[in-house]
């Protein structure tokens, strides 16, 4: 009865991590600090995941094209059949200012690119300036997501969210799949209301169930299995965490621990 359980979390999110009841109060739950300690991995997957999806539309375009030799049929050096973006001068809204989301923007600032952080209830991360909700979701041409899924994030963008933003802009995601209504999200695609988006997450992983986003074949949506973090040095950064977690336990003074 007098066991004490160590539950090591391989990840910054620990909302999925369960455990009995009668040994809530018995257990120790630690995660890895891998955005904290080690943010420019996270983050560098992130800046390329930005300049592949500001414009998968034109890109996924021009390849096709070029397969069906329409670069061999034109009278000049190259051709203008899609529209290409700028990352220069445009606006990327982040949602969450943790570690994930200012390093993300410390990126798009080095682009050139204007940054807006989406305001919201405290607790806030000081020394940042905030812009209310609307505003970000009217003005952005990219929309990056990274804050944690709880029960106040929770389908945080569905439809009425996606009508207010440009229909030029794209939405990223590489944190939590429940923040977004991937219905709503179908449908915004389909229909046009959002030019396109990026998920590395779904709200169930693995989705042996399916999912609404695995079943679209759109030239403006991409989707990869949770895997912006996974470089093989981030992979070893967090297994040494799992057992610097471990052994800090093993000697009665656990570290990242889940309050």
């Amino acid at each position: 009865n007098n066991l004490l359980i160590s539950i090591n979390s391989d990840s910054n999110g620990t909302e999925f991590v369960a455990y009995p009841e009668d040994q809530q109060k018995k257990a120790v739950r630690t995660y890895v600090e891998f955005a904290v300690k080690n943010p420019s991995r996270f983050i560098r997957q992130r800046a390329i995941s930005l300049w592949e999806l500001w414009g998968p539309k034109s890109l996924a375009g021009y390849r096709q094209d070029v397969e069906r030799g329409r670069w061999q049929e034109v009278d000049q050096f190259c051709f203008f059949d899609h529209a290409i973006y700028d990352l220069f001068d445009s606006t990327i809204g982040i949602f969450g200012e943790g570690v994930l989301g200012q390093g993300t923007a410390k990126i798009a600032r080095g682009f050139g690119m204007k940054v807006l952080f989406a305001d919201h209830p405290g607790p806030k991360a000081p020394g940042v300036e905030f812009t209310p909700v609307e505003e970000v979701l009217a003005q952005s041409d990219i929309i990056s997501l990274h804050c944690p899924l709880t029960a106040d994030s929770r389908n945080m963008f569905g439809m009425e969210q996606f009508r207010k933003m440009k229909r030029s802009a794209i939405l990223i995601n590489t944190a939590r799949g429940g923040l977004v209504n991937e219905e709503d999200l179908v449908t915004a695609l389909k229909e046009g209301v959002i030019a396109g988006a990026g998920f590395d997450v779904l709200t169930k992983e693995p989705p042996k169930e399916g999912n609404p986003l695995l079943d679209l074949r759109l030239p403006n949506f991409i989707l990869t299995p949770h895997v912006a973090w996974a470089s093989d040095g981030a992979m070893q950064f967090l297994a040494d965490q799992l057992v610097d977690n471990a052994e800090a336990f093993v000697k009665g003074s656990p570290v990242n621990t889940v309050t």
